[in-house]
């Protein structure tokens, strides 16, 4: 961490020192060929943003991508150190556009992810998860996606910058985060929860026989035209599209619970992007209504279906959506 932390400073100096003029285009395009949702209530958010900058003569100088897809293609039994469809995107682009690239992940929870979508070789083979041949058409589809929204992309003003942040409290009902907690397996500090997501002086637990929180935090950038939302886990497309399902499903463990504000709507610029795992990686952040532990199951499903047993638990959305709602507004 402190290896990051020094380099993170190094960049933003460097940065300072090679600041120039630039102008920038934002262009969006829908992707719902390239993503599946492998979790009921199915829902896709399948936009591609991309941002190009330009200096004065015209020289690209930069491009940033956000998409919101997990980057699993070489599937769970991969042994293999890889970056996945991400590094083969980012290094066709790199060719195409001439400039640094930069990859941001987005909403990923519910599950978006490139698994079971049908890719094709030259050939009309459907090709399989988890091989290279897959990972590298997968990757270079995505490309050819991000070119279409740049070749299409409208200037873009990104001036007045307005930067802030909200550290929040999100009680634990997870046990197994418990119980590798309690084996120095994962490395954080809990601290006792006292029904306030933000406690003026918090009590670090020293065991969790009582009810346990987590501290984490949210951002909001401005960034003239456009808006940013940074989330630290992998959060549901129904939080940010403000889809979450009405009524609820029978069988779910919180049906009447109320929907949570969802991001999108708190955002009123022209543009909206969202960055997840932004500063943290607290799991998934699942509408409280749509949580489904326990049995009978949602959908007539005869087992529960993943999400949760990677999740801090079911209030982790209420508090989140909450504090966000409070932190574009500037309330602290």
């Amino acid at each position: 961490m402190k290896i990051l932390e020094a380099g993170i400073v190094k960049a933003i100096q460097d940065a300072q020192k090679n600041r120039a003029s630039a102008s920038a285009t934002i262009g969006t395009i829908q992707t719902p060929e390239l993503i599946t949702d492998n979790r009921e209530p199915y829902l896709k958010h399948d936009d591609l943003v991309t941002i190009r900058f330009e200096g004065t003569d015209g020289k690209p100088i930069g491009v940033l991508v956000q998409w919101n897809c997990h980057p699993e293609t070489m599937a769970s039994k991969n042994t293999e150190l890889t970056s996945d469809y991400v590094g083969v995107t980012v290094s066709e682009l790199k060719k195409s556009q001439g400039c640094p690239v930069a990859y941001f992940t987005g909403t990923v929870g519910g599950l978006m992810t490139s698994l079971d979508v049908p890719i094709k070789n030259a050939k009309g083979e459907v090709l399989k998860d988890g091989t290279w041949e897959k990972n590298d058409e997968f990757g270079r589809l995505v490309a050819r996606a991000a070119e279409k929204a740049i070749k299409a992309a409208k200037p873009v003003t990104l001036t007045p910058f307005e930067a802030r942040q909200i550290a929040v409290h999100i009680p634990v009902a997870n046990n197994l985060y418990k119980l590798i907690w309690g084996a120095g397996v994962l490395d954080r500090t809990f601290y006792i929860w006292e029904n306030d997501p933000h406690p003026a002086k918090p009590v670090e637990a020293k065991d969790l026989t009582r009810t346990g929180a987590i501290r984490t935090e949210l951002g909001y950038l401005k960034l003239g035209e456009l808006e940013v939302a940074i989330v630290p886990g992998e959060i549901y497309p129904e939080l940010v599209l403000g889809k979450v399902q009405d009524p609820a499903d029978p069988a779910a463990d919180f049906k009447d619970a109320p929907i949570e504000p969802s991001l999108y709507a708190q955002m009123k610029g022209k543009h909206k992007m969202l960055i997840g795992l932004g500063n943290d990686e607290i799991g998934y952040i699942i509408p409280k209504r749509q949580w489904d532990a326990k049995a009978p199951f949602c959908y007539g499903r005869k087992k529960d279906q993943y999400g949760e047993e990677n999740s801090v638990g079911q209030e982790a959305a209420p508090v989140l959506c909450k504090a966000f709602a409070d932190l574009v507004k500037g309330k602290k």
